[in-house]
């Protein structure tokens, strides 16, 4: 094979694994603008539609670090082929349930394929890049990420208005076809798929409650009461017991490298920020500024414009100048856009409030692609899908925190415009905190067009 289809097939993989990326992460929020549809439709109370989002995080979360584990033990392209058709079938018959249980049910299976996907994407992505190009690599794969996150609200309300909320998840299907041919004509054949160990079924089912008590507590508190926060305590006992088991032992060690749990805490925390930006800036438009939907959308979309713009530049970026650095600079941005976000005024047009998201785009488009540069740099080719999951999970947090902190804000204020300043408030904290969790120096700092991708342990040539 020449080098020039080595390089074609190695981009194809990078788009492919942008394109699952983008697919996982749309379908998190899609379903988000149309529970109040779901519920009427299906005759339901509103707490029970909620499901349909709980159902997908649930497993999303849970499953995340298993998911890890078990792509480290079996070939790369059984493991896309399985997750990625897998995936698309669970979204056809959510398209099609027939009632609320159906629909939950498929979100749920819809959400246990995403987490693996989520975890094999980033180490196929790395994989599949040259070391001097794995920042360009990641800003395309983390760019369409971002942008299935943003995007989730707004091609929801589309849907919901010209055709009807089903109609998202049938889009699932030609995506999820792509990445499959492009899996199946480009990747070795690898180890056959595996039963999942018992020992990791006991950490799934470890992580379920942790996570299913986090989620519950967060989603409950605003709506019924503050009290229900309690729920989340459940969720300390069970990652202690999980973090002495022998399946723990991967993340533990991934973890304490240089650099690595700040990265993961500047995930987890700029991501809390800009999510809380995304699930505030509808309700501004709508009930302080009185916009229509069509104008909201169209505000929304300075978030995905400039994230699409900023990503693929802050690859090359981190390839040239360092990951670390760009990502600081980003998260930077991020936390000024935030800040300037604050000032909620009743006299704002939506072109005020754009310019200002169109900065937090810019900020997140400019981290995500270096960070996750940066960890996968720094990772053993073996261990990158554990990489995947642990830096997933840590993103999947902070998407889950940001609306929940949010509504808890806006609620106690009894959903006043200073309820929305004081979120902003936070979301800017989140920023700030994401940039003190990159400002200590490492030992593995990469250093751009130097950085050879190779870590102090021994790598095969190529992924498995």
């Amino acid at each position: 094979m020449s080098s020039s289809s080595v390089d074609r097939t190695q981009w194809s993989l990078v788009i492919a694994a942008g394109l699952a990326v983008f697919m996982a992460q749309l379908d998190t929020l899609v379903v988000g603008v149309a529970l109040p549809t779901i519920a009427e439709q299906f005759n339901i109370r509103p707490n029970i539609a909620q499901w349909t989002v709980l159902g997908y995080l649930l497993p999303f979360i849970a499953l995340t670090l298993p998911s890890g584990r078990w792509l480290g033990r079996v070939g790369t392209r059984p493991a896309l082929t399985f997750s990625i058709i897998g995936f698309a079938v669970a979204s056809a018959v959510t398209g099609l349930a027939p009632g609320i249980d159906v629909l939950i049910a498929a979100r749920a299976v819809q959400g246990s394929f995403a987490a693996v996907l989520l975890a094999l994407m980033p180490a196929l992505a790395s994989s599949a890049a040259r070391p001097a190009a794995l920042g360009r690599a990641q800003g395309i794969v983390t760019t369409l990420g971002a942008l299935g996150a943003v995007s989730g609200p707004v091609l929801g309300g589309l849907f919901l208005e010209t055709i009807s909320w089903r109609a998202i998840f049938f889009l699932n299907l030609p995506v999820a076809g792509v990445v499959a041919v492009i899996g199946l004509s480009t990747l070795p054949a690898g180890d056959p798929l595996r039963r999942p160990t018992k020992s990791g079924i006991g950490e799934t089912l470890l992580l379920s409650i942790a996570a299913g008590s986090v989620l519950l507590g967060l989603f409950l508190a605003p709506r019924y009461g503050l009290g229900w926060a309690a729920i989340t305590l459940v969720a300390i006992p069970t990652v202690l017991v999980w973090s002495r088991t022998p399946p723990s032992a991967t993340a533990r060690r991934l973890l304490a490298n240089p650099g690595m749990p700040g990265a993961h805490l500047a995930l987890t925390a700029t991501y809390t920020g800009f999510i809380t930006a995304v699930f505030l800036t509808p309700f501004y438009l709508e009930k302080v500024l009185h916009t229509t939907p069509a104008v909201n959308g169209l505000t929304l979309l300075a978030l995905p414009l400039t994230q699409s713009l900023s990503g693929p530049a802050a690859g090359a970026l981190a390839d040239r100048y360092g990951h670390r650095r760009i990502a600081a600079i980003g998260t930077m941005i991020l936390t000024v856009g935030l800040a300037l976000l604050i000032p909620l005024q009743t006299t704002w047009t939506p072109i005020d409030l754009g310019w200002r998201l169109g900065i937090v785009g810019v900020g997140v488009g400019l981290f995500v692609p270096a960070i996750m540069a940066a960890t996968m740099a720094t990772t053993p080719i073996p261990r990158r899908a554990t990489t995947g999951a642990t830096t997933n999970l840590a993103r999947q947090l902070g998407i889950a925190l940001g609306p929940a902190i949010a509504t808890a804000t806006w609620a106690t204020s009894e959903y006043s415009l200073g309820g929305m300043q004081a979120a902003f408030g936070l979301a800017a904290t989140a920023g700030a905190l994401a940039i003190l969790a990159l400002a200590r120096p490492t030992a593995h700092t990469s250093d751009g067009a130097r950085h050879t991708g190779q870590s102090s342990e021994q790598e095969p040539s190529q992924a498995r």
